[in-house]
């Protein structure tokens, strides 16, 4: 998906303020590789942010099931229902579930392992696109604004406005 006249905007500023040597030279427009830059832009930036799309299995294995048996029935079976189906961590409710089944989130709680599960690297990109930060006890990441890579025709269009 294209990126709104105002994300354009956004990387356009972002790109400029970029001091990476590479990205100085590609936006340069003698010297503009906007192909370069696209491929620059989608890959790991160095910010947390919540996963739209966690997979059980990650989420399962994060989980300390030695605390398991601590848990009401109802907790087990919520938790049961939590494993079903991949969970977007994007949101307050998922995140809160996490928190409703295994307590608080403390260094290395139950919470906090299964809330990391919920956590990947955003890309470049998605970094200058921004978002809001969303923390939950010691777990903190990025709800990004924009999910996904940039083209290279946003970049095109960023660069050209």
């Amino acid at each position: 998906m294209a990126l709104s006249p105002e994300q354009l905007v956004t990387l356009r500023a972002a790109i400029d303020a970029e001091t990476d040597p590479n990205v100085v030279q590609w936006r340069t427009p003698a010297t503009r590789a906007d192909n370069q830059l696209a491929a620059w832009l989608n890959v790991a930036g160095t910010t947390d942010a919540w996963r739209t799309q966690a997979l059980v299995a990650d989420i399962d294995e994060a989980s300390k099931w030695s605390t398991f048996d601590t848990l009401s029935d109802g907790k087990r079976d919520s938790w049961a229902m939590f494993l079903s189906r991949p969970r977007d961590f994007t949101r307050n409710k998922v995140r809160g579930w996490v928190t409703d089944v295994w307590g608080a989130v403390t260094a290395n709680s139950a919470s906090e392992g299964v809330l990391k599960a919920g956590i990947e690297t955003a890309l470049r990109g998605e970094e200058y696109l921004g978002g809001t930060v969303r923390v939950e006890g010691t777990v903190s990441a990025l709800d990004r604004a924009y999910v996904g890579t940039v083209s290279v025709d946003d970049v095109s269009n960023a660069l050209n406005l």
